[in-house]
C-alpha cells in the first residue's frame, strides 16, 4: 500500500549518504595558483539579461558531478519541498554555478539561493569562506536561507513553512498589494 503523503524522518528513504563536500583545499575557486582557470571573467559569464543569471560554465562539470552526488538532505529537500515547482509554483535549480559559485539550490525569479549546510561548514575555514560567499551574492541581489543538514532530516515540515513564509514576504516586496479602490495614497 502506497502512502499519500511523504515520510519527512527519512523512513523508508533510499538515499545513500555520501561526503557532502570535498575538502576545503579542493574548492575550485580556492587555488592558489596565479593561473586560476575557475575564476570568473566576463567572457565565461552568460550575459544576465539572457535568463541565465551569472551562470559560469566553467563549473558546469563541478554543478554535474554535485547533482549526481547530493547528500542526504540535500535529496530530500529537493525530492519533498523544491522539484517540480513544489515551492509556491516557483522553479527551482539544483546545483547551479552562479558567479564562482555553486549554489545547493537557485530560484532565478526570485533571486533566492537556498544553501544546505552539514558539518564541514562548522569548520572555521569553511564558514570564513561561506561568509564572503554569501556578502558577493547579496551584493548581487540575492537573498540567501542556510538550513543544517540535521534541520533538514529531522524537521521537513519546519524547513518547508520556513521558506514558504520568506517566499511570501519576498513576494509582497516584489509586488506590493495595490492600494484598496478609491484610495489615492494621500492622507487626509
Amino acid at each position: 500500500m502506497r502512502h499519500a503523503l511523504p515520510r519527512w524522518r527519512g523512513q523508508g528513504v533510499e538515499i545513500p549518504l555520501t561526503q557532502s563536500y570535498p575538502p576545503p583545499t579542493k574548492y575550485p575557486n580556492k587555488s592558489h595558483s596565479s593561473e586560476n582557470k575557475f575564476i570568473l571573467r566576463s567572457e565565461d559569464m552568460e550575459n544576465p539579461n539572457n535568463n541565465n543569471l551569472w551562470y559560469n560554465k566553467n563549473l558546469g562539470r563541478f554543478a554535474h558531478e554535485n547533482r549526481s552526488d547530493m547528500t542526504k538532505a540535500e535529496a530530500c529537500l529537493w525530492k519533498y519541498v523544491l522539484s517540480r515547482r513544489r515551492m509556491c509554483g516557483y522553479q527551482f535549480r539544483r546545483q547551479r554555478p552562479v558567479l564562482n559559485y555553486i549554489a545547493d539550490f537557485m530560484c532565478k525569479e526570485l533571486l533566492l539561493i537556498i544553501e544546505v549546510d552539514g558539518m564541514t561548514h562548522q569548520w572555521e575555514e569553511v564558514a570564513a569562506n561561506d561568509k564572503v560567499r554569501e556578502e558577493r551574492l547579496i551584493a548581487m541581489g540575492f537573498s540567501i536561507m542556510r538550513f543544517d543538514d540535521d534541520d533538514v532530516l529531522s524537521s521537513i515540515n519546519a524547513v518547508y513553512y520556513r521558506i514558504e513564509d520568506f517566499i511570501r514576504t519576498l513576494e509582497q516586496k516584489i509586488h506590493p498589494l495595490p492600494p484598496p479602490a478609491g484610495d489615492t495614497g494621500r492622507m487626509s
